[in-house]
């Protein structure tokens, strides 16, 4: 029989331990984030139940566990136990969390100082924290994550309580796999232009900055080409019809990819404006080539929604070293390169050193 009085009473109290199902999924409902999401969930279970230590862990697709929030009663001095809950390696998060997501069950101690790895030993003298329990949170046949929780009384567990942590379990796992995909469109979005697939601005970037360094650091040249299309229809539908801006750039953008190499960057830039990373150029006037290639790829007409329509394409191209040492430069550069072409006329690019005074 658990001994801790509060997480008994809730335990083998159904309309407490629904209390306590419905609390925690209110407070997933309203969390921002995962991390916020665990947090409090972990705060709510430890805290109704009188636990005084509750940890969460997060599973990655590779099977391995990253610590991700903490929660302990005020006055509790946890820093050494903290310390083995952070590290991936310790005793305690193998004998504890790694054996929750080797078998997916729930797993308790009632007593941690006579668990058989030595380690545990010193981290439950140290801190008192005698017994533990650690359950996973799953998702249909999925380990997402493990919670633990730690309190200095000792306990056996009951089938009750087992029962409740089985049902919070279930809850917090259907949560971070609704959530986790979430999130993890949402940051797709944000790196991704979701129109045609191609990086985003922020991430363009990131790349350029990263390929900057690279460049400086083997004396290698780099180019940026800012790209503008402008499309036509041949033919007006029968009824008026005609492609959706959407679906011309999404397949003008695949006609793009396939103009550069496999560790260049193309990117949205925005409307019907594209960019284009150009990393270890061998002489810096192969982007000059590249931009032709790009002119010629684009030029004939581009079957969309049953129609056919002209793209005319006006490309301005910096370099590095010689236009600029840093994104935000090489961009406005060619930038103005891009004007120079559109003066020059439809299909024409522009490098910006051949006009810039």
């Amino acid at each position: 029989m658990v001994q801790v009085p509060n997480t008994a009473e809730t335990a083998n109290n159904g309309p407490l331990a629904s209390s306590l199902q419905y609390g925690v999924a209110s407070l997933l409902a309203r969390a921002e984030t995962v991390s916020d999401a665990l947090f409090n969930a972990v705060k709510k279970i430890a805290d109704s139940g009188g636990w005084e230590m509750g940890v969460a862990w997060l599973a990655d697709e590779s099977g391995n566990l990253s610590y991700q929030s903490e929660w302990h009663k005020a006055g509790c001095d946890a820093a050494g136990l903290l310390g083995q809950i952070q590290n991936a390696e310790s005793a305690l998060v193998a004998a504890l969390p790694g054996k929750v997501l080797q078998t997916g069950e729930l797993v308790s101690a009632s007593d941690i100082r006579v668990e058989p790895r030595p380690a545990l030993v010193d981290v439950a003298a140290g801190e008192k924290r005698y017994s533990a329990l650690a359950f996973p949170l799953r998702y249909a046949a999925n380990t997402l994550g493990v919670v633990a929780l730690f309190c200095s009384s000792k306990y056996d567990l009951d089938d009750g309580a087992r029962r409740m942590f089985e049902g919070l379990a279930q809850d917090i796992g259907q949560f971070l796999h609704a959530r986790g995909g979430y999130e993890k469109r949402v940051k797709q979005a944000a790196l991704h232009d979701e129109v045609t697939g191609l990086p985003g601005w922020p991430l363009f970037l990131d790349r350029g900055r990263q390929m900057l360094l690279l460049a400086e650091r083997n004396d290698s040249s780099l180019a940026v080409l800012h790209i503008n299309l402008d499309f036509s229809a041949v033919e007006q539908g029968k009824e008026g019809r005609h492609a959706t801006t959407h679906e011309l750039l999404a397949r003008a953008a695949e006609r793009l990819s396939s103009c550069v190499r496999s560790y260049d960057t193309v990117a949205r830039f925005a409307d019907n404006q594209f960019t284009v990373l150009l990393p270890e150029m061998i002489d810096a006037d192969d982007a000059l080539v590249v931009a032709q290639k790009i002119i010629a790829t684009m030029s004939p007409s581009l079957a969309v929604a049953g129609l056919e329509y002209t793209v005319s394409t006006s490309v301005g191209i910096a370099r590095h070293p010689q236009d600029g040492f840093d994104m935000p430069t090489l961009l406005g550069q060619a930038s103005q390169a891009l004007l120079q072409a559109k003066l020059l006329g439809i299909n024409q690019c522009a490098l910006y050193g051949e006009f810039a005074q």
